[in-house]
């Protein structure tokens, strides 16, 4: 029998798992890149399998660190843009 710890952790890591693999995250994204670069990041990783933050690591538009504090369910879920508090606005394109 499973343990409600074990059952808990499995659902977790399915949870964290399916939303790296979610397109969505580039709508976080596309406040600091663009919706131009933010499209062209969904469509690659449409064609190639790989994830969001995969590629936005490739291309160097992020460090590793911004994208753990602007891709964490954390900050996506609260009102404005996810990271901002904690990143900054230097890297939001000015209109």
């Amino acid at each position: 029998m499973t343990s409600w710890a074990t059952s808990r952790s499995r659902r977790t890591g399915r949870c964290s798992e399916l939303l790296e693999r979610s397109f969505s995250l580039v709508m976080a994204l596309s406040s600091y890149i663009g919706y131009e670069e933010a499209s062209s990041l969904s469509k690659e990783a449409l064609s190639t399998g790989k994830t969001i933050r995969e590629l936005a690591l490739e291309k160097g538009l992020f460090m590793k660190d911004q994208l753990d504090v602007i891709l964490s369910p954390q900050e996506m879920t609260h009102p404005g843009i996810a990271g901002l508090s904690v990143i900054g606005d230097e890297g939001i394109p000015s209109s």
